[in-house]
């Protein structure tokens, strides 16, 4: 009897010992996927918790508010790096209907709003709806940028381009007279009802504007 509880000692210890399954394995790396705030906070960098945030969404599984909200503020610093400013864009969909979207992007649009528009194709490589928002947001701040850019814009999406151009040249018109070639360039019929109702608003700078774009 000494001997089998020998035997009997000697199995337990192994099994306690025998690496776990992988099954197991698996699922304890899952588990601890769905407690971000104990595995995260402390530790993660900024673009480790969006790319957690993106696995997390591919799984259907809603990411805690207040940990993506500090990643994205974190990446999207006016002077953040370039490998920070791209996590945080190819992860909009994570965030994008967050009601904290437009408090967070602010101080980086407005810091490098003259620069949005004129890269906004290179934007959109990363991921076209967070381009369009920051090119709106950049808009009121960069109206003339937004119309020089606006034959780029046009190839992110024709209709958007021009929605958004009408809304600039509403909001300032004197902006218009100087990018007249632009816009009739993307759409003649359309740049023409846009400047016949800027004349209409701001006729002294439609005036200066006629010596430069009479032929056109």
């Amino acid at each position: 009897s000494l001997l089998i509880s020998f035997a009997s000692s000697a199995t337990a210890l192994a099994t306690l010992l025998s690496p776990a399954p992988a099954t197991a394995r698996v699922l304890d790396a899952e588990a601890s996927e769905t407690r971000p705030e104990q595995v995260l906070v402390e530790t993660a960098e900024p673009r480790t918790i969006l790319a957690q945030a993106q696995r997390w969404r591919e799984r259907g599984v809603p990411f805690p508010d207040a940990l993506l909200r500090k990643a994205v503020e974190a990446t999207l610093q006016p002077e953040a790096s370039w490998d920070d400013i791209t996590a945080a864009i190819t992860a909009f969909d994570v965030y994008q209907d967050r009601p904290w979207l437009t408090q967070v992007m602010q101080p980086f649009v407005v810091y490098n709003a003259t620069n949005i528009p004129l890269n906004a194709d290179m934007f959109a490589r990363m991921h076209r709806t967070w381009a369009q928002r920051a090119v709106e947001m950049a808009a009121p701040q960069a109206p003339g940028f937004v119309l020089g850019a606006l034959q780029i814009l046009a190839t992110l999406d024709p209709v958007w381009a021009k929605q958004l151009a009408t809304t600039v040249a509403t909001t300032t018109p004197a902006v218009v007279w100087a990018h007249v070639d632009v816009l009739l360039a993307v759409d003649t019929s359309w740049a023409e009802g846009l400047l016949r109702q800027a004349v209409s608003v701001s006729p002294y700078d439609a005036i200066r504007a006629v010596s430069v774009y009479k032929t056109a």
